[in-house]
């Protein structure tokens, strides 16, 4: 993910998605997100934002074997909500 600055409101879903919107951080459906690195993202980001430098992050989502993708999302999304 790169961050970038909205020129004009002239935006709309692309090949990889079936819709957008825009949030403000306190709007987020942090339950509605589909994927992990998007909720890590964002999380990253808002972290940056708050402290006034933006770095370069890099990791590894790893799922733990024998765990569906749906329950890793309800597992990350718990794990986002205690932190």
């Amino acid at each position: 993910m790169f961050r970038a600055q909205l020129l004009d409101m002239d935006f709309s879903p692309g090949d990889e998605s079936s819709e957008v919107e825009l949030f403000t951080e306190e709007q987020i459906p942090w339950d509605e997100i589909a994927f992990a690195t998007i909720r890590e993202t964002l999380n990253l980001y808002f972290a940056d934002r708050q402290s006034g430098q933006y770095g370069v992050h890099m990791g590894d989502i790893i799922k733990p074997q024998g765990v569906n993708d749906a329950r890793l999302a309800r597992l990350e999304n718990h794990h986002l909500q205690n932190q």
